[in-house]
């Protein structure tokens, strides 16, 4: 009760008016009683944006381990399905070969021969009717005893089972290790029961997971029957076993969801992912221990309640003492808002960033910093700071040292000629929140303004434009003009590194025939498909260009050798040569017909190489497509004479304006192109199907 008398000789002296004194009393008292309130307040903020973290943080970490646990799933899943996919080949070899062939099988010859995988946990024998090992990968060391009372041997000679025959795990031939058995049944050409083919894995073999790493100590992978039963399983700490407690129920074919500690054998709750097999009863299964995977986010929650305690005592502190500087704090506001008051109103509704910089001067009358008076609202957002924390403070605290470095001289040019301005591309290091800024720099009679405006808009416009300038619309890939840019410079690149460079001229083969019988839509969708195949036939250093058409182009650099070269060439004649799957059909063929031209072997520059890559797709065509070749001398030459007998044989003189197109092996046409075969330069290149 105190206060107000200690306050008013304070209030008189700094008041040159009774109006002012008024004002001042009235907003002073209010800021008293407003400290503790809004300390309350940010207090309560406090806690519940600290509780709304770190539930949003809890989700995500959900999220990112639900995530995790699935892909680990996918993974071990397409790995198990390929080697279940491996055995049960084995076993229909195995089936097939004794069935219909007269050549007695020697399984022991063959895995010398390398005909079987060389891995201690897989072997296979053949089983006669009477339950006898014929034939087996087994060792002569390894005992052979008479299986005819074994469960897949009974169950295979009863005829109720169709197809293969997954059983186990029980104790195997090789090792007193559990083992799986995928077995089919054999039968004489009367149909009668004549054996068992049979594949043996140990169960190591079905969790020898490709991404065993990322397991922690606590994380498990397992494949089960679908009924229950398990067959195998592997964790991070290497134990075995069934931790469930009771034999769980996969529902689903595939999902995500988190167990409670009570569903396991060692009360560690676990987030379980599961995908069922296509075509076989089992389940892949991953689970990640909950307590490992949510240990990070703990430490960190720990953290955050630690920060927000001592955030609360500061909070208190700074309520006291703010009620004590309450009145001063008030007088300077009310000082501040008569001056500027009018500056406000125009700037703080304005797009651009101003701010009034005073400079400051050493001992020698030079300027060698600059002080921030004033910003506007707009100009405190831009560089991600308040108002307050802008004014006061020098250019030298705002500006990290090399961009201040840069800064200085700029606005040393504006002190002297009274005006700049320029476009700037915002560097990392920077606290301008913009990619792009224009800046713009007035001499005043205090200083300087500066005018700061986001441009990151337009120039990611302008950048967009550009890139789909460089893009094939259709396939993604970079196009011709792209091409035209590049090929120049990655030529001057290699002759100044001194190494190989190597263009590759693809034209697919039979795709006319394709975008006419099933439609330009079909033809489109090959297009794409052959170009996501030719990039996986490629390093990433290395650059696929769609010239139009059915027709593109592979930049090699830095070629070690002619040989890797061909190594390519020869991936993407296999790989474009694979069907494609176009409207709803399957068995889609085309070819991948390359001429190859090396730098510096075959010309110096770019137009010279693929004009001669040009040349030897060509002749690669000519030799019967889906090949490629090299380009030599000679096959420009023997290419003109045909164009020569050609038009000899039309009775009319070789136009300067045709080109030549090879349509079968030894026969020329002329195709409306220029003479210089399809000059890159020069225009679309068109294609023959």
């Amino acid at each position: 009760m105190g206060m107000p008398k200690e306050t008013a000789p304070h209030v008189h002296r700094l008041s040159p008016s009774g109006n002012n004194k008024f004002r001042f009393s009235r907003k002073n008292l209010f800021l008293i009683f407003l400290w503790p309130v809004i300390s309350i307040l940010v207090l309560w903020l406090l806690w519940g944006a600290t509780s709304n973290a770190l539930d949003n943080a809890r989700e995500e970490v959900r999220d990112d381990v639900f995530k995790q646990a699935n892909a680990m799933t996918s993974a071990y899943a397409i790995q198990l399905r390929h080697t279940i996919e491996q055995i049960d080949h084995i076993t229909l070899t195995l089936k097939y070969e004794w069935e219909h062939t007269d050549i007695v099988l020697n399984l022991e010859d063959r895995k010398r021969q390398g005909l079987f995988p060389e891995s201690v946990l897989l072997y296979a024998h053949i089983v006669d009717r009477s339950g006898n090992i014929v034939t087996t990968t087994l060792s002569a060391e390894d005992p052979r005893p008479n299986l005819a009372r074994v469960p897949y041997f009974m169950e295979q000679k009863t005829g109720r089972v169709q197809g293969l025959l997954i059983s186990g795990p029980r104790i195997g031939l090789r090792s007193n290790k559990p083992t799986i058995w995928f077995s089919r049944r054999v039968e004489y050409p009367d149909g009668t029961f004549g054996g068992v083919a049979v594949a043996a894995v140990e169960t190591p073999f079905l969790t020898s997971f490709r991404d065993e790493s990322v397991l922690g100590a606590k994380d498990i992978i397992m494949v089960r029957y679908i009924d229950g039963p398990i067959l195998a399983v592997k964790s991070g700490n290497k134990t075995s076993g069934d931790v469930y407690r009771t034999t769980p129920v996969f529902s689903e074919k595939s999902s995500v969801i988190e167990e409670s500690p009570e569903k396991f054998e060692d009360r560690q709750a676990r987030i379980v992912s599961w995908e069922k097999l296509d075509k076989y009863p089992l389940v892949a299964i991953a689970m990640l221990s909950r307590q490992d995977a949510f240990s990070a986010f703990e430490s960190m929650a720990r953290r955050y309640r630690n920060m927000a305690s001592a955030a609360s005592l500061f909070l208190v502190l700074l309520a006291c003492t703010g009620t004590v500087a309450a009145a001063r704090l008030a007088w300077r506001r009310q000082q501040a808002e008569d001056v500027k008051v009018t500056y406000r109103a125009a700037t703080d509704a304005a797009n651009e960033g101003f701010y009034i910089m005073r400079p400051l001067f050493d001992g020698d009358g030079l300027v060698s910093d600059f002080e921030f008076e004033d910003c506007n609202e707009r100009g405190g957002a831009l560089i991600g700071l308040g108002r307050s924390d802008i004014v006061g403070h020098k250019l030298s605290e705002m500006v990290p040292g090399g961009a201040r470095r840069d800064l200085l001289p700029i606005l040393g040019r504006a002190m002297d000629i009274g005006f700049y301005e320029d476009e700037i591309r915002v560097s990392p290091p920077s606290r301008i929140k913009a990619t792009w800024i224009y800046r713009r720099l007035v001499r005043t009679n205090a200083g300087l303004t500066l005018t700061l405006r986001d441009i990151s808009q337009d120039k990611a416009h302008e950048q967009a434009l550009a890139a789909m300038a460089n893009t094939d619309a259709l396939t993604t890939l970079p196009n011709r003009h792209w091409l035209m840019n590049y090929l120049p410079t990655a030529v001057e690149k290699a002759g100044s590194h001194g190494t190989l460079l190597a263009i590759l001229f693809i034209d697919l083969d039979n795709f006319k025939n394709i975008n006419d019988t099933l439609g330009h839509d079909a033809g489109d969708e090959l297009l794409r498909e052959a170009a996501v195949r030719l990039k996986k036939a490629l390093r990433t250093s290395d650059h696929v260009v769609r010239l139009g058409g059915d027709e593109f182009m592979v930049i090699l650099e830095q070629v070690d050798a002619m040989e890797d070269v061909s190594r390519v060439a020869g991936h993407i004649v296999k790989s474009i040569g694979a069907p494609f799957t176009l409207a709803g059909t399957g068995d889609n063929h085309v070819n991948a017909s390359i001429g190859i031209s090396m730098f510096p072997r075959d010309g110096g520059d770019g137009a010279t190489l693929v004009k001669h890559a040009d040349v030897a797709m060509y002749a690669a065509k000519a030799a019967g497509k889906g090949r490629y070749r090299y380009y030599e001398s000679h096959l420009s030459d023997s290419l003109l004479l045909k164009l020569d007998k050609e038009q000899a044989l039309r009775h009319r003189p070789l136009s300067t304006t045709n080109s030549c197109c090879i349509t079968s092996p030894g026969s020329v046409r002329i195709a409306g192109r220029c003479s210089e075969w399809r000059r890159w330069c020069a225009g679309p290149i068109l294609s023959e199907a």
